[in-house]
């Protein structure tokens, strides 16, 4: 399983870089970058401190944390865990496919951000 605190800085990571990121354009534009960073990491240490407490419940951890939080790997594993059923969704394969698409789509996303430093081409 991966480290907690591993898995905390790299959805840092991501979530300061955000859908928008980019050149700022001002220093305003940066002081609200760093303002919802900092946020960011201050509601993941919260989460972090609620999971580190007394064990939940399999679908609180998938409503609450890992749907939340974008971990669609992790969302995968639950459902994989409870039988495949999808969480009672009227669809279940659906469910998982959609999953899928998030994680490949996420994992794609990752890899040509860290390619994109190493001169590597990619294709």
């Amino acid at each position: 399983m991966c480290d907690p605190q591993a898995r905390r800085a790299s959805l840092a990571a991501s979530a300061s870089r955000g859908a928008g990121a980019g050149p700022s354009t001002s220093a305003a534009a940066a002081a609200a970058e760093g303002s919802d960073a900092a946020a960011t990491v201050a509601e993941l240490d919260r989460a972090l401190g609620e999971l580190s407490g007394a064990p939940l419940e399999l679908s609180v951890l998938y409503n609450s944390y890992a749907q939340p939080y974008g971990l669609w790997d992790v969302c995968l594993q639950m459902i994989r865990f409870a039988g495949g059923g999808g969480g009672g969704a009227a669809d279940p394969a659906a469910v998982v496919r959609t999953l899928w698409d998030h994680e490949l789509l996420r994992v794609g996303a990752l890899a040509v951000y860290t390619c994109s430093g190493c001169g590597a081409g990619m294709g």
